[in-house]
C-alpha cells in the first residue's frame, strides 16, 4: 500500500503512538521525539529495538526504529549533568591569556571589549578624505572599565550543581542561561557626577560562541551590561543550559531509497522558503557525531535550482548578527529591529576571483566528498584593516539530522577575513556534482 506525504505522516504518527504503547509507561506532555532520517546502514548493524516498515507512493521504503525506554538519543551531554567542572575564573583565564577582542557594531556607536583588559566605545567621523580613524576627521571613545582583578583557586572544587551554587540565570531566547559576571571598572569620568563609567560583563555558555558580545545595555547613567556567549564555561556543567532530552525515531532508507522522502524534503525546503528571517540554525554537531554512515542523496528539486539560480538564500545566525548567504551573489550580515536593518556584505561572487583562489595548489586541499569551499570578495570596507571584507564560504552536506535543520555560523580568523559555513541536507545532492573548480554541476 502507498500514501500521499499527509497520508504517510499521519499513519507514522498513529503506528508510533500504537507501538509506544506496548513498550513505554505512559508519555507525559513534555517528553519530546524527532524523526530523523539518518540514510541506510547494513542490515546486521540495524538496531535491535521495535521497528516498522513504511512506504511511500514513490516506492521509498524506510524502517524506523521505536527510541528503547529511558533512551537518551538526541538527548545531548546528559550523563554529565551531575558533574562539575573547574573554577569559571581559571577557565576564563584561557580566554584572557589569549588578548582576543570582540567588537559589535550599531547604528552609532561601536563597541570593543578586549577581554581581561577593558571595554570601551567609540565612534569614527570620516575626514574631508572620506577616511575614518584617530589620524582623519572626528574619533571619540570612552572606556567604559577595566577589569578588576579577582583572586583565582583553580583547586577549590565548586558546589555540584547550580542551585547550590545559587549561580545567577538570566532568559536569553527563551531559555534560562547561568552566567559568571566579571566587572569592569574605573573608566571614562562620567559627565554626571564624576564617577568612572563600569561594565558588567555576563558571560554565558554556549558549545560554538566566539566570544562574541551578543547583548549589550546602558543599565543606568554610565553603567553597561554586556552578555557574551564563550565555549570555555562550557568545561564546567552547572553554566551549561539543561535541555530537556529529545528522544529520536530513526527511520533507516532500505533498497536504495534517498535519505529522506524525495515529498518530505520538499515540503520542509517550502515550510523554510516562506519562514525566511525565521529559520533557526541549529548547533554544529557534525565532528562529534558517531555516525559514518554514507546516506543515499536525494534527487535536485525545485528548490535546489531556486538556491542555484540564487534566488532562494540560506539564512541563520545566533544573536545580535544574523547571516544571509545567496549563492553565486553574495554573503552578508544584518541586524533588524524596530529603527530599521543594517546590512554588512561580507563579499560578493566573483567566478575569476573565485578559480584565482580555488586554483592555488594549497587552496584545492579544501574541497572533500563532505564539504566544498567557495571565496567571496570585496565586500564592504573594514574600518580596521581598510581593506575589503572577504569570505571563505564552507558548504557541507549534513550527513544526519532532518532535512528542515540549517547550520549557519561564523568565524572570524583575522580581522574582516570571514569563514562561513552553512550545512544542511539539501547540500548533500549537489556536492556530489562538483567539478574541479569546486563549482556545482546540476543538469
Amino acid at each position: 500500500t502507498y500514501f500521499t506525504y499527509a497520508t504517510m505522516r499521519f499513519l507514522l504518527i498513529l503506528l508510533y503512538l500504537s507501538l509506544v504503547c506496548a513498550v513505554f509507561d505512559p508519555y507525559q506532555d513534555s517528553t519530546r521525539h524527532e524523526i530523523v532520517w539518518p540514510g541506510s546502514i547494513a542490515e546486521s548493524s540495524l538496531p535491535q529495538t521495535d521497528s516498522f516498515i513504511i512506504r511511500t507512493a514513490q516506492k521509498e521504503q524506510y524502517r524506523c526504529f521505536i527510541p528503547e525506554k529511558n533512551s537518551n538519543n538526541g538527548a545531548g551531554d546528559d550523563s554529565k549533568a551531575g558533574t562539575t567542572g573547574p573554577d569559571p575564573e581559571s577557565l576564563l583565564q584561557n580566554l584572557y591569556s589569549h588578548k582576543d577582542c570582540s567588537y559589535r557594531l550599531e547604528s552609532y556607536w561601536n563597541y570593543e571589549l578586549c577581554h581581561g583588559r577593558y571595554m570601551k566605545q567609540y565612534h569614527e567621523d570620516p575626514g574631508s578624505d572620506g577616511k575614518k580613524g584617530k589620524g582623519s576627521g572626528k574619533y571619540t571613545e570612552y572606556y567604559l572599565g577595566y577589569m578588576k582583578k579577582k583572586e583565582v583557586t583553580p583547586l577549590e572544587p565548586p558546589p555540584a550543581t547550580a542551585e547550590e551554587e545559587k549561580i545567577p540565570t538570566m532568559i536569553i531566547e527563551e531559555k534560562q542561561h547561568p552566567y559568571y559576571a566579571v566587572d569592569y571598572v574605573d573608566g571614562t569620568p562620567c559627565d554626571l557626577g564624576g564617577d568612572g563609567r563600569r561594565t558588567r560583563v555576563l558571560y554565558v555558555c554556549y558549545e560554538h560562541g566566539r566570544n562574541e558580545i551578543v547583548l549589550f545595555r546602558e543599565t543606568s547613567t554610565c553603567e553597561y551590561e554586556a552578555v557574551v556567549e564563550t565555549p570555555y564555561l562550557c568545561q564546567n556543567s552547572a553554566y551549561r543550559i539543561k535541555e530537556d532530552p529529545v528522544h529520536n525515531i530513526e527511520c533507516r532508507s532500505l533498497d536504495n531509497s534517498p535519505a529522506f522522502p524525495r515529498l518530505y524534503g520538499e515540503h520542509v525546503a517550502a515550510e523554510m522558503a516562506d519562514a525566511g528571517d525565521d529559520v533557526t540554525a541549529q548547533p554544529d554537531t557534525s565532528e562529534a557525531s558517531p555516525s559514518h554512515v554514507e546516506p543515499a542523496r536525494p534527487d535536485a528539486g525545485p528548490i535546489v535550482r531556486q538556491f542555484l539560480e540564487g534566488t532562494y538564500c540560506l539564512r541563520g545566525g545566533r544573536g545580535w548578527w544574523k547571516y544571509e548567504f545567496c549563492y553565486q551573489r553574495y554573503v552578508k550580515q544584518y541586524h533588524a529591529d524596530r529603527n530599521g536593518q543594517t546590512d554588512v556584505f561580507l563579499g560578493y561572487w566573483n567566478e575569476q576571483t573565485h578559480l584565482d583562489w580555488f586554483r592555488q595548489k594549497e587552496k584545492r586541499k579544501r574541497m572533500s566528498d563532505k564539504h566544498v569551499m567557495h571565496y567571496y570578495s570585496k565586500g564592504d570596507k573594514c574600518d580596521l584593516t581598510k581593506r575589503p571584507r572577504d569570505v571563505q564560504v564552507k558548504l557541507r552536506c549534513a550527513r544526519e539530522g532532518s532535512a528542515s535543520q540549517v547550520t549557519v555560523y561564523l568565524e572570524e580568523p583575522s580581522p574582516c577575513q570571514y569563514v562561513l559555513t552553512v550545512e544542511t541536507m539539501l547540500l548533500c545532492s549537489l556536492i556530489e556534482t562538483v567539478d574541479q573548480d569546486g563549482l556545482f554541476v546540476l543538469e
